[in-house]
Order: C-alpha cells, then sequence, then structure tokens
C-alpha cells in the first residue's frame, strides 16, 4: 500500500518540500485565561520547618 508522499509523487512527478509553518507568539494572546493566586508567593506552611 502507497503511503500519502509515494501517492503525491506520483501525482506531481516531483517530491513536496513540506515545512511546517512558523507562527510568531502574539504578546498577550492568553490574557484572562489564567488566575494567579493573591498568596501565590507567600511562603508555605508546609515548609515552614526547613525555612528556620
Amino acid at each position: 500500500m502507497a503511503t500519502d508522499m509515494e501517492i503525491l509523487q506520483k501525482m506531481d512527478g516531483l517530491s513536496p518540500d513540506l515545512k511546517p509553518v512558523k507562527r510568531t507568539p502574539v504578546f498577550g494572546c492568553a490574557k484572562g485565561q489564567f488566575q494567579m493566586a493573591d498568596d501565590f508567593d507567600a511562603p508555605l506552611e508546609d515548609f515552614k520547618e526547613y525555612m528556620e
């Protein structure tokens, strides 16, 4: 059974040049999708013993 690439080569007669599309990241595109707790940086009670 022929693969998709082999079928394309037979149809075209040329080897297709397939490259992934490189997308440029957009700053702020995920704004409002994540929330961080106000006490995120506060020391954890579980590690209090190790921090003394």
